[in-house]
């Protein structure tokens, strides 16, 4: 469970699936969209997932 009580991923886009055991997690953008080379990156541990546009791969 999460620090907001949820412990399902509905509601969440797009949940994290790189972390393993951890809380149910969404992934942000870093930096924010405008800035340079926006990537996917995990809440949680702060690891980057995927460039903008490539999440599909990821």
């Amino acid at each position: 469970m999460d620090g907001h009580g949820r412990d399902r991923p509905e509601g969440l886009w797009p949940v994290c699936r790189s972390c393993n055991g951890g809380p149910v997690h969404p992934l942000h953008i870093a930096p924010d969209l405008g800035g340079p080379d926006p990537t996917w990156v995990c809440e949680e541990s702060g690891t980057a997932v995927a460039a903008l546009g490539s999440l599909a791969d990821a």
